[in-house]
């Protein structure tokens, strides 16, 4: 056999492996599923875009799944955005999402079940929905705060991983950014150094967020900044990985 067989041979095994390797995700069945689900949710099928996002996935690697575990390749992660005009050139949707750092919603799906996560009403039921089904097993503080990290992620979406506070460094340059683009001002340096002598005065800086054993689970707080405010935000994470409390920024 010549090295352009070869080659010929390789580049076939290849591509068939890859074309394997995306099949469940990306096969006529699984989207079917996924634009059903849209659709039951009165988003168009006309004017909706679906990518997989496999990235989702990864921040569900590290959950700790009790037996029995389904295996994790058997769920698909997708994203789903508006598209403005259709082939002709028409505007088809209208963005009525103001105010809105992100138009797009998240659906998962398995060879049994569809969830719908990120900017559907059923997101938190349907996360915890998914929890259950993969068998996570919830028995440490770094185990809740994983699960409620990931559901953060699901529900909210990655964008909400830039307005989380760790300290106070990181809170000036989450709010530095916003200032800059949300707050147009004639001396946006003057507004933010005047609001910066406020807040660092808060009760934000006296008390770090902490994840505590409670009955029938764990107690996850945390900073989240929008507009301005910086929010503590609690969340209850059971032992099978479901998460009741929802995020408040008003």
């Amino acid at each position: 056999m010549n090295l352009q067989k070869v080659l010929i041979v390789f580049l076939l095994g290849t591509v068939s492996g890859y074309c394997k390797g995306q099949t469940p995700c990306q096969s006529p069945a699984r989207l079917a599923a996924v634009y059903k689900a849209a659709k039951v949710n009165g988003l168009s099928d006309y004017s909706v875009g679906v990518s997989p996002r496999p990235r989702l996935r990864d921040f569900f690697i590290g959950l700790h799944q009790g037996p029995p575990n389904m295996r994790l390749n058997d769920f698909c992660f997708y994203s789903l955005q508006t598209e403005e005009f259709d082939f002709s050139g028409k505007n088809i949707s209208v963005n009525i999402y103001l105010g809105v750092d992100e138009v797009e919603w998240y659906i998962a799906t398995s060879s049994k079940a569809v969830y719908t996560l990120k900017n559907f009403n059923s997101g938190p039921s349907d996360f915890n929905r998914l929890m259950h089904d993969m068998h996570v097993n919830v028995d440490s503080p770094d185990q809740a705060e994983a699960v409620a990290q990931t559901y953060n992620i699901a529900v909210y979406g990655e964008p909400l991983l830039s307005k989380l506070v760790r300290d106070n460094l990181s809170l000036i340059g989450i709010a530095a950014s916003d200032f800059r683009i949300h707050h147009q001002t004639p001396d946006p340096e003057k507004e933010f150094d005047s609001w910066w002598a406020a807040e660092r005065l808060k009760d934000h800086f006296s008390k770090k967020p902490q994840t505590t054993k409670v009955p029938d689970g764990f107690a996850v707080e945390f900073y989240v900044y929008k507009s301005r405010e910086v929010t503590l935000q609690k969340l209850f994470v059971g032992p099978k990985g479901d998460v009741t409390g929802e995020l408040i920024f008003d």
